[in-house]
């Protein structure tokens, strides 16, 4: 979702038309953007240790007949059960899908906002544009995918964010 306000303050605005021109040049002519994604983690893609004898890489796991790897309320030591995960017999094949929809990484959830002053210059017919941006205003960490390595240490925990931390920017 993406967005732009122009506060209705200032000359030739619902409030604040008849204001000195002192007052205007610091409460008039601002205006706020922003852009909001939001979007499901991608589902988790499972692997477990080659033991098919066959030729390299890694094969799937077994997902325990009846199983719920979802866990109630995930956190980065635990973000799906890990006991429904099992290796298969030497020499087979594991039984688990490529992707597992309903065992998800995080979701992406970020606000970039920004704040804009014009200024009318007297001199000629020029505007000036003062902005303040915030890259992910509200400083959300988005955790990365849990470790779905069977045999891992780490497996089905949470070991790494990739977002950057909040971030502003100002410009004239």
């Amino acid at each position: 979702v993406n967005y732009r306000y122009e506060l209705p303050f200032g000359k030739k605005k619902t409030f604040g038309a008849s204001w000195p021109k002192a007052l205007d040049a610091i409460a008039g002519g601002w205006s706020v953007a922003g852009v909001y994604t939001l979007h499901s983690g991608l589902p988790l893609a499972f692997s477990a240790p080659n033991n098919t004898n066959s030729f390299g890489g890694s094969q799937l796991p077994n997902i325990v007949s009846g199983a719920q790897l979802a866990v109630p309320n995930p956190s980065r030591f635990e973000w799906f059960n890990t006991a429904d995960v099992v290796q298969p017999a030497a020499f087979t094949f594991g039984n688990a899908p490529r992707e597992i929809g309903y065992v998800r990484a995080q979701r992406f959830n970020q606000m970039d906002m920004g704040v804009t002053k014009t200024f009318a210059l007297p001199w000629e017919s020029i505007k000036l544009n003062l902005r303040a941006d915030a890259f992910n205003a509200f400083n959300h960490n988005q955790f990365s995918a849990p470790s779905a390595t069977l045999g891992s240490l780490t497996f089905g925990q949470v070991t790494s964010s990739f977002s950057t931390p909040r971030n502003i920017q100002l410009a004239l």
